[in-house]
């Protein structure tokens, strides 16, 4: 980011500011968080990129979620969903599967979403098993 305004290219700086915007969360700057999402978002607007869109729509999910906003979550989960379907990313489906189970965790209802995490195990998303035995035991 030391770059920007020195020729960094303007999608190397939102997906920049998606990276360290998320490990501001983690080392407790949400301020920081917040202004590098808002950047990210402009910059997303700005380029039109499907790909770039549905990142930073997927860190909009996670701020929701850290708010207890389950609604808004789940809607810019499925918001990022539709945009990276549309993309040559991987992992569309993975991406739901571990903002849905968040979102109706914090709710209270995971168990409308557990049979379809283990079910998705099964295939190319072996890394969910963790996610799906945390719901079984839930």
């Amino acid at each position: 980011l030391a770059l920007v305004g020195k020729g960094l290219p303007a999608h190397t700086e939102a997906v920049a500011r998606l990276h360290r915007g998320a490990l501001a969360l983690r080392f407790a700057e949400p301020d920081l968080a917040l202004a590098d999402l808002a950047r990210a978002q402009r910059l997303a607007t700005d380029l039109g990129l499907a790909e770039l869109r549905a990142q930073v729509t997927y860190q909009e999910a996670g701020h929701a979620t850290l708010r207890g906003e389950w609604d808004l979550a789940e809607k810019h989960a499925e918001d990022a969903f539709a945009l990276q379907q549309r993309t040559s990313l991987w992992g569309a489906n993975w991406c739901r599967l571990v903002q849905r189970m968040t979102v109706r965790w914090g709710q209270g209802r995971l168990d409308e979403v557990a049979a379809e995490l283990v079910e998705e195990t099964v295939g190319e998303f072996a890394g969910l098993r963790p996610v799906a035995l945390l719901a079984l035991a839930e």
